[in-house]
């Protein structure tokens, strides 16, 4: 509106750098009430080669294998499991 009072604020977010901050967030806090002992990697969280394996993905399970003396799979569905009812607004 020509001469309006009216401001327009854009906001610079970027959705997928905020679900992937977020994601990764979860994942570290269920590792480490999980598996405590554990050191993570600085960077968890990585884009896939291709679309058809998801936004993010993350290869912890088979490192934690080793040591947990569990297979990624079943490494996986616990860290699944703690992500779902600790962090109710993420989709996993």
């Amino acid at each position: 509106m020509a001469g309006s009072t009216c401001d327009i604020i854009m906001l610079n977010v970027n959705p997928f750098g905020v679900f992937r901050k977020e994601s990764e967030k979860s994942v570290k806090d269920a590792v480490n009430r999980l598996y405590p002992k554990t050191t993570l990697p600085s960077y968890l969280l990585s884009v896939p080669p291709l679309s058809e394996f998801g936004d993010l993905s993350c290869s912890i399970c088979f490192d934690l294998s080793k040591t947990a003396q569990a297979s990624p799979n079943s490494i996986a569905s616990n860290i699944v499991k703690e992500i779902s009812k600790n962090d109710a607004n993420l989709v996993v």
